[in-house]
């Protein structure tokens, strides 16, 4: 039976209610008694518990209005049963038991089994019924709202605890972003972040250059262990319609259901992959995007559904990873220009050492072993310098390694030189070509090389990046080259190509340089050389040795000089000097200076007086220069010594009476400084045996040690006992350091054995042999050299006028021509020996003598006059030209 109740107030639903009854007059009776009341109702009468159940079941009545006693069971029973159903929304319905039995204890047994109420049909009235049923329908709404605000409650907690989850996801995908700068492994990170909340695998997709894709991917630990990945790198095709491509085209996101997974599979390899293994639910696709540029797509593939917020969740996730991926670009890119600065200024730097370095010395061998120190590892982890000269083979002047196997292996390669490089390729194509060769990867160098002993010695060198580059000459012709290699992963650019061929350029001046330097600083101690005598001459009674020793400092010859000058009577002079400042100059003065006073001392003069002249001359020449000098004269026979000093340096005295001392000189100035310079000598006997040692002031004087501190070093080491003059000198040399003076050191140590007049004469009885120097002034005294000689030995005074006037000839062509066109006179010896019957003369120069065709004739061109003359006066004339000078033999015979 239903019945349906209006309601009267406001519309509300109608709430269900289920009377199970199986008496009719009391059913009849509570239908009434709800029928009048003003809520509205739909009342359904059951009388019998089976039937109840049934329609409690199906139709979920708000109030249930219980008979406990029932014909098939109790309400006990029906409470149960009923408790036993799964309900909807508001859940099980509120029981109001009805009995007609006034036993309490049914009463409480109803109510513990989940009855709200229970009322007794004798006492029902229609009030009572009325205000149970309002009662029970209230408790039922209360019952919903409850039911209903704790959904809320749950979904709103359900909400809450999705976007705490979704804010700290995205807080964390954005500090993990943030610490990853190097691009690849912001794509890294953006793929293993996206595991598992977006997905169960991620595939992040990125367009490059000319549109195409690279893709990389993370997947979790499950689909690793249960997919086939084989395909999942393989990036999507950009011309398909869904997906990625559709991501990238549209720049907006897309959910896929199971219905469109077969859409998004024809354009992506990986989708279509987890697809054929059943491993699909949905795909989400949102775009990479940053200021309207489209970078790329992140694709989301679950085993399951997405969950609702999936969609907006990818978005932000996407917008914070390509943020990510733009920083990273800018990272990078700043990051590498900040690498090519440091860089840039590295390989200034090397460049600029490397300038200085070569701009400290001239000495080209001993400045590229050091430029290897600059190089490695600043540049390179290996250096070989190999110089290719145009006739003869390369020759490597340094190698060198930062590891010592790489030494080696290039040790072997250089002793099989001309083997081991190919004919186009590596070091022997620069030295043939002048061509660059460079090989970012070596091993594409050991490729090239035809020969497997060829392969294997590179394949030794363990390089990564080789290198060869040409050292031009000042004509651009190749005159070297340099191997740079790298190891260990490190590999040259383009820039450090740029680097290594100015490196070869700057080598190749310094080395043009270095080259002229070397040939002038030979033509320069060539011209030194010959500007000083080139043997002493032999003098009776004195014992001389000397030594020059060019200075460390550079190219440019010093002033220094010495002489010694044989004169007639038995005497002889010498001298020693220094003239300021270094250079052709300074040598050039010096040798007008020492030609001068070897003039003024041929002529007889004092040496107080050939100074003056001397002084005149150098003020003469308006070169504003001036020199130090010492100038001596010796007579052989009584062991005079006179000698005066232009501001020289003191001589040194060795003799058996004292230990080593200074002499003292009469203080005076250098020639040069002033006109009216005034120069006195002092005269003193020099014992036999006595030793003078005269020097210049590079000998005591350096940037170590002081004039005073020089002094008494020589006095020390001179202390010894060599006397004879060829060891004193080597003595002195040897133990003062001259091989570290930046100054010139000259030494010009005599020694008196003072002969006395007989045996001067004895000597002249023994035989002749004098040196002079190349000038007209030796001529004459020559002559009265050889004439003393003839007459001691009573030669007849008409064979001595024969000799004299072919002995003559023989000097006056040494004289005038043996030495044509040198800066400075050489010398020439004239040595006569006497037997029975037979004198013999020999006039020996160092000289080339003039060849024929020259505009002034000499005595034996076309068997001149002088030869002639020679012939006519001597029993046998033979000349001889060689290398070494020209000998003039004559022979005269006498009864």
């Amino acid at each position: 039976m239903l019945s349906r109740v209006a309601a009267k107030t406001e519309p509300r639903r109608a709430r269900r209610i289920l009377l199970v009854e199986d008496s009719a007059a009391d059913a009849s009776l509570v239908v009434r008694y709800l029928t009048r009341d003003d809520a509205e109702y739909e009342i359904t009468v059951k009388t019998t518990a089976a039937d109840g159940l049934a329609h409690a079941r199906e139709h979920a009545p708000d109030v249930v209005l219980l008979d406990y006693d029932l014909p098939d069971g109790d309400g006990l029973e029906f409470i149960d049963e009923l408790g036993t159903l799964a309900w909807r929304d508001g859940g099980a319905p509120v029981i109001l038991a009805l009995t007609g039995q006034t036993d309490p204890r049914i009463a409480a047994a109803l109510i513990r089994h989940g009855a709200l109420d229970y009322m007794s049909k004798d006492d029902l009235t229609e009030e009572s019924a009325r205000l149970a049923v309002r009662q029970a329908v209230r408790t039922r709404e209360m019952r919903e709202t409850l039911e209903r605000r704790t959904r809320e409650n749950d979904e709103s907690r359900r909400a809450l605890v999705a976007a705490f989850e979704r804010a700290s996801f995205l807080a964390n995908v954005s500090e993990l972003l943030a610490r990853a700068l190097d691009h690849v492994s912001v794509l890294d990170t953006i793929a293993l972040l996206a595991i598992p909340y977006l997905g169960d695998v991620c595939f992040v997709d990125m367009i490059g250059g000319e549109d195409t894709v690279t893709r990389r991917y993370a997947a979790s630990s499950r689909m690793q262990a249960t997919l086939d990945t084989a395909e999942f790198e393989r990036p999507p095709l950009l011309e398909g319609n869904e997906g990625a491509a559709r991501a990238i085209r549209s720049g907006n996101t897309a959910v896929y259901g199971p219905t469109w997974l077969h859409a998004v599979a024809r354009f992506d390899p990986g989708v279509a992959a987890m697809l054929r293994q059943g491993q699909v639910g949905s795909v989400v696709v949102a775009p990479l995007e940053f200021d309207d540029r489209r970078l790329g797509s992140l694709t989301f593939v679950s085993r399951g559904t997405h969950r609702d917020d999936a969609r907006d969740t990818a978005e932000e996730f996407a917008r914070r990873a390509s943020t990510a991926l733009v920083n990273a670009r800018a990272f990078a890119a700043e990051r590498a220009a900040t690498r090519a600065s440091e860089a840039s200024r590295a390989r200034l730097h090397v460049l600029a050492r490397v300038s200085e370095l070569l701009g400290r010395t001239l000495e080209s061998d001993a400045a590229i072993a050091t430029l290897t120190e600059v190089l490695i590892p600043a540049f390179c982890d290996h250096v070989t310098v190999v110089l290719a000269p145009a006739e003869g083979e390369p020759r490597v002047v340094v190698s060198a390694s930062a590891e010592a196997r790489t030494q080696s292996a290039m040790d072997d390669a250089i002793r099989n030189f001309g083997a081991v490089e190919g004919r186009d390729v590596g070091i022997a194509a620069t030295l043939r070509h002048g061509r660059t060769e460079f090989y970012a990867d070596a091993a594409t160098l050991g490729r090239r090389l035809r020969e497997p002993r060829m392969r294997e010695t590179v394949g030794a060198l363990n390089f990564t990046s080789y290198l060869a580059v040409a050292i031009p000459d000042a004509n651009g012709r190749t005159q070297g080259g340099i191997i740079f290699g790298t190891q260990l992963g490190r590999r040259f650019t383009r820039d450090d190509v740029t680097i290594g061929e100015d490196l070869g350029r700057r080598l190749g001046v310094f080395l043009n340089n270095a080259n002229l330097f070397a040939r002038e600083r030979e033509i320069a101690r060539a011209l030194q050389q010959s500007l000083l005598p080139p043997e002493l001459p032999m003098v009776p009674g004195v014992d001389f040795a000397a030594r020059y020793i060019a200075g460390a400092a550079g190219m440019d010859v010093g002033g220094d000089w010495y002489d010694v000058v044989p004169l007639a009577s038995g005497s002889v002079a010498f001298a020693i000097g220094d003239v300021a400042g270094r250079g052709l100059l300074a040598a050039a003065t010096m040798g007008q200076m020492r030609s001068s006073l070897r003039a003024y001392l041929l002529e007889g003069l004092e040496p107080s007086d050939a100074l003056a002249r001397l002084n005149g001359f150098v003020l003469s020449q308006e070169r504003n220069t001036f020199a130090t000098v010492g100038v001596g004269l010796l007579d052989v026979r009584t062991g005079l010594l006179r000698y005066a000093s232009a501001g020289h340096l003191p001589p040194l005295l060795l003799d058996a009476a004292s230990p080593p001392r200074l002499v003292e000189v009469m203080p005076s100035l250098p020639v040069g400084v002033i006109a009216d310079a005034v120069y006195e000598q002092s005269e003193r006997p020099l014992a036999p045996g006595a030793t003078l040692v005269l020097y210049t002031d590079g000998l005591i004087e350096s940037r170590t040690r002081g004039l005073e501190q020089g002094f008494g070093e020589l006095l020390h080491v001179s202390a010894g006992p060599e006397r004879d003059p060829e060891a004193l000198v080597a003595a002195i040399v040897a133990r003062m350091g001259v091989a570290e003076s930046d100054d010139d050191v000259t030494l010009l140590a005599l020694r008196s054995t003072r002969m006395g007049e007989a045996a001067f004469d004895d000597a002249l009885a023994e035989g002749l042999a004098v040196t002079y120097p190349a000038l007209p002034p030796s001529a004459p005294l020559a002559r009265a050299r050889l004439a003393e000689y003839l007459r001691a030995q009573a030669i007849a005074p008409e064979l001595v006028g024969d000799v004299l006037l072919a002995a003559g000839e023989a000097v006056a062509n040494a004289v005038e021509h043996a030495y044509g066109g040198a800066v400075q006179p050489g010398i020439f010896t004239m040595r006569a020996s006497l037997r029975p019957g037979i004198l013999t003369l020999n006039v020996v120069d160092h000289g080339i003598w003039r060849q024929r065709g020259t505009t002034v004739p000499t005595a034996f061109d076309d068997r001149g006059r002088g030869f002639m003359l020679m012939e006519a006066m001597a029993s046998s004339v033979r000349v001889r030209h060689d290398v070494t000078g020209t000998r003039v033999s004559l022979v005269f015979a006498f009864a």
